[in-house]
């Protein structure tokens, strides 16, 4: 991730989910860029451009085990099953003592509303 021009300060918040998003895709190519979405006690959120199929962002969330687990759940088995719009989730992994973890997601980006 060196030779990304990114601030250091999000390279170091986004390390972890780098690393274990690879841990899930090792056959993920190297991020083409960074942005902390979101950044609090509780949890981290950012963006990874470029490793998600075919080149996508993923979103990668840092969060407690039972909040990661249940939103997954939630992504894999009760939105997959209705007739709406959802955006995918690649599933979460335990860090550490296992008390927090990364959950994965598509990135849906940003739909505007009309007016």
């Amino acid at each position: 991730m060196s030779k990304l021009a990114i601030p250091e300060q999000i390279v170091e918040k986004a390390r972890p989910a780098v690393q274990a998003w690879l841990r899930l895709r090792p056959d993920s190519s190297e991020p083409s860029g960074i942005t902390l979405l979101k950044n609090t006690l509780r949890s981290t959120v950012c963006r990874i451009e470029g490793v998600g199929p075919r080149g996508s962002s993923i979103v990668a969330k840092w969060c407690p085990r039972a909040d990661g687990q249940l939103e997954a759940f939630i992504y894999d088995e009760v939105l997959s099953r209705l007739s709406m719009e959802s955006v995918r989730c690649y599933g979460f992994i335990e860090e550490g003592s296992g008390e927090y973890g990364w959950l994965f997601l598509e990135d849906g980006g940003i739909k505007r509303v009309a007016e």
